[in-house]
Formats: C-alpha cells, structure tokens, sequence
C-alpha cells in the first residue's frame, strides 16, 4: 500500500524520532486508496488508522494477536499498556472488524461495528490420504526406536514455553523407556535452551533446527512426528499447532489464548506445569488407542477452518467493506453480504 517506504518503527526512539514522518507518508498515499484495512497490532497500522480518520477515508481492522505478544517481539514490556490502551480504542471504534479467533481476541479488543471470525492460517482441504497416512505412522507406534515430539519455537523466546517442554522431556525420559526426541524448530538464537538441555542431562534426545517455510517442507516436518506441543505462556493465534492438527497429529497445549478454542480440557496444561505436560505425553506415547482418538479429533477440529470455510467468512467481510465505500461516493451498494453472526 505505501508507495514511499516507510521509516523504522521498531523501537522506542524509532516511534518517537520517525513518528510524524511515517504519519505523513501513509496520509500522502491513502490520499490516492479508497479503504484501509488495517492489522493489528503494529505500530504501522494504528498511525494508518489515525491517516485514515484525518483523511476521512473507510476503514477496519483485523485483529490478529495481543499487544503484549507484539510488543515482546518489537519494544520490550515497557510500552505494552500504552500499545493496549492505544489498540483497544482503535478496534472499539473500527466501523468493522475481522478476528483471528473464535472468542479470545474478541474479549480482549471488543469492537462496536460489524464483527467476523476468521482465522488467517491457511489450512488446505484435508484429504484422506493424509488420515490413512498418520494412522499408519500410529499403528507402527511400538516398533519404531524413537518417538519424536515436536515444537515450534517461532523467534525461541520464553513465551514459546520452550522451558516447559525441556524439563518435560526430562521427566518423560525417567518415566518410559522408549526414546523420546524433541525437535524445536524456530528462527533465534537457542544458545539458552541448549544449555538448558545440557544442564538436564538431555542435550542427546533434544534438537534445534532453523524454522522451516509453510507448504511441503512444513508438511514434511510434521508427518514425521508422534505429538506435536505448544505450552506457550502467550498464544493469541496458533498457526503451528493449526497446521499440525490438519496432519492429525495428536496435540497438547498449554490454557492460553487461542488454543483454548482448539483443544478438549484433556489436552491443555497450564502455562509452566511440565508435570501434566510429561504425563500427558507419556499416558499418549503408551496407548494406541488414545493415539488414534485424537489424531480423528485433530482432523475433526480443524476441518472448520479449511480454506474453503473461511473463504465464505473473508468474502463477507469484504463485501461489507466494498458497500462502505460505494455508499461514501454516492454509489448504489450492488455487493450483495450475507449477515454475520455475532
């Protein structure tokens, strides 16, 4: 959308320094756009939103995490409220808004105007090879030297929970007798965790890898996994743990965020608990059955967010969108949307 680019705005002294400047080139190019959907949270987007309320100009939102997960990957803590305040009075007031999950964004940033869920991970149509094929992965369970447990650590921070499942690890090694490894893919440095791993004694069962892209290689990852986990302390919108769902992977997570909306009360632990963390894993590594049970509930779950479900709910929204715009310059609304549901 911008034509000139835009300054820094990844700090604090970069948002105070290029503030207006950035202010004044987003203005300058949507001088020349009918709309602005904005996403949030960044910083880019709510001084797009404040060009557009100057300008006059339609506007909405897509809210695709917290402000707290944002500002731990851009400024620090210290900003987090003012970005909060800041971003809840944006989506409050955005004539309409799309959210990345079912419940949880929606109570954080309530907004007054037209409201869809709609997650932006893609999830190809599932297809039944991708159901026989994990099923075999399960029935070979008992024969295979190592069971292989996976985690993606995005830029391995601590809100990952990467932590929780090292010392989990440590405790399932003690408790079975099967090989268990750990594959943490993520892009950052791991220095910390490999120490960690080191100091628990589990430095041989555990691996880091560079995050790898989304499409086959993802694909490939996840289908030469047992169980995948996510004991995340911040988890807005889970797109790995989505994406190892559509492979029917058998899944954990921890009672944040969006994965509360994924996953059965059986399945979650609370943030840093790496006693219910191992036990889970070691209750599924030991039972076929239960192995199969949640592999079907993983595609089952995750079936409602395909590409082709969600699709509907986009368009909708951007049918609305459209008739905004129209309306404002004197147009007949001929886009015809579908009511949502709130």
């Amino acid at each position: 959308m911008v034509s000139q680019p835009l300054p820094p705005l990844n700090g604090t002294l970069s948002i105070f320094h290029f503030r207006y400047e950035a202010l004044r080139i987003l203005k300058q190019t949507l001088q020349h756009r009918d709309v602005l959907i904005a996403r949030l949270p960044s910083e880019t987007g709510l001084l797009a939103i404040q060009a557009a309320r100057e300008l006059n100009k339609p506007w909405a939102v897509e809210v695709i995490g917290t402000a707290e997960e944002y500002c731990d990957n851009s400024f620090g803590k210290l900003l987090s409220p003012i970005v909060k305040h800041r971003m809840q009075k944006a989506v409050r007031h955005a004539p309409a808004a799309m959210y990345a999950t079912n419940r949880f964004l929606q109570s954080c940033y309530p907004c007054m105007g037209r409201v869809v869920s709609c997650s932006p991970v893609h999830i190809p149509m599932l297809s039944a090879e991708v159901d026989m094929a994990r099923l075999d992965r399960i029935s070979t369970c008992f024969d295979r030297e190592v069971y292989r447990i996976g985690l993606y650590g995005g830029m391995l921070g601590p809100a990952k929970g990467i932590d929780t499942a090292l010392y989990a690890l440590n405790k399932v090694r003690q408790l079975t007798i099967k090989k268990v490894q750990l594959d943490i893919i993520g892009s950052g440095d791991s220095s910390r965790w490999r120490r960690m791993a080191e100091d628990l004694g589990i430095n041989d069962c555990v691996s880091f890898n560079e995050a790898v892209p989304s499409g086959s290689s993802m694909d490939q990852w996840l289908d030469g996994l047992d169980v995948y986990v996510q004991p995340s302390r911040r988890e807005s919108s889970p797109s790995a743990l989505m994406k190892a769902m559509s492979r029917g992977l058998p899944v954990f997570g921890s009672k944040v965020g969006g994965i509360t909306e994924l996953l059965a009360p059986e399945q979650l632990m609370q943030p840093e608990d790496d006693n219910r963390l191992a036990m889970l894993i070691c209750d599924l590594l030991n039972d076929i059955t239960k192995q199969r049970r949640m592999s079907g509930r993983s595609m089952e779950t995750i079936s409602a967010y395909t590409a082709g479900h969600l699709h509907v709910k986009r368009q909708e929204f951007f049918d609305y969108i459209i008739n905004k715009v129209m309306t404002r310059h004197g147009r007949r609304e001929f886009v015809e949307s579908k009511p949502y549901d709130y």
